[in-house]
């Protein structure tokens, strides 16, 4: 399909005659076969190395517990709140727009004072808050593969950590990136190109997986292969934002299949990188006046 989309993507290739067009098709095709053995004599695929996970939604079941809190905290307050606008806390945002999303402007002061009062809320229901179902089985997967594991997390480093300690998982990440490390949230990238500036690894080795769509487009925009977690409501979302794969949960995946996949879709794409310059380089060549 990767070869198809890329001749499809060269009109210039499909004009002339019938004969000049079966030439040029068969040439293409005959290229392309040969480009996954190309690829194994030098061409470079980038190889799994590690993972650059989310934590809310990803790591831990800990969303209706944090629109609980925000909406208790909007209660007390005196802020009118909506299930819709409860639901912004979900897709993966900054503190501070969260806090700007539900209160409008605040002065740091109120910033503060509300953001205290919700992790003392989150603390209070910690019992409700477990792991993904599946992901402490493949955290202990990963990490007997010698995969590096980092999260990238647009929450607060105290809250994380005191998560992390909580359950007995934090032990399987060798870094920890919270929004206190970036200026920027997602769908800026900066989270997950500081997680692998810390884990030494380039992007193109790791895989991110998130659950929300501006999670999706930072790990995107940071150059790493993103599979989505949702459930069958949201996951169209997640596939139109960029993730290669969607899942409900991590029950029954391994690491095997983590690096088959990233191995798949890296495969791929460079494949289809090589025949569009190959398309390129032939529509140049052959009609140098457009």
């Amino acid at each position: 399909m990767a070869v198809l989309s890329s001749i499809l993507a060269c009109p210039k290739l499909l004009r002339g005659s019938p004969s000049s067009l079966v030439t040029r098709l068969g040439w293409i095709v005959l290229t392309a076969c040969r480009w996954p053995l190309l690829i194994h004599r030098g061409d470079a695929v980038p190889v799994l190395q590690g993972l650059v996970v989310d934590f809310d939604g990803v790591v831990v079941h800990s969303h209706p517990v944090h629109k609980r809190a925000w909406q208790m905290v909007c209660a007390r307050v005196g802020q009118p709140v909506t299930e819709s606008s409860l639901e912004f806390i979900t897709e993966g945002w900054k503190r501070q727009d969260i806090l700007q999303h539900l209160f409008g402007t605040l002065t740091e002061a109120e910033m503060h004072e509300y953001g205290q009062l919700k992790d003392e809320l989150v603390r209070a229901h910690l019992h409700l808050i477990q792991p993904v179902p599946g992901i402490p089985n493949l955290l202990a997967d990963l990490s007997r593969r010698g995969l590096a594991l980092a999260i990238a997390s647009s929450g607060t480093r105290d809250r994380v950590n005191y998560l992390l300690e909580h359950l007995r998982i934090g032990h399987y990440f060798h870094s920890i990136i919270t929004s206190d490390d970036v200026s920027r949230g997602k769908p800026a990238p900066d989270l997950f190109l500081t997680a692998a500036v810390r884990l030494g690894i380039p992007p193109g080795q790791l895989l991110a997986i998130e659950d929300a769509v501006c999670g999706i487009e930072a790990a995107n925009a940071a150059g790493m292969v993103c599979i989505g977690v949702a459930d069958t409501r949201k996951a169209s979302r997640l596939s139109v934002a960029g993730a290669r794969w969607v899942i409900q949960d991590f029950l029954g995946v391994t690491a095997a299949d983590l690096i088959r996949l990233h191995a798949s879709v890296t495969q791929r794409d460079v494949i289809t990188r090589k025949v569009e310059v190959r398309c390129a380089t032939y529509t140049k060549e052959n009609n140098p006046h457009g």
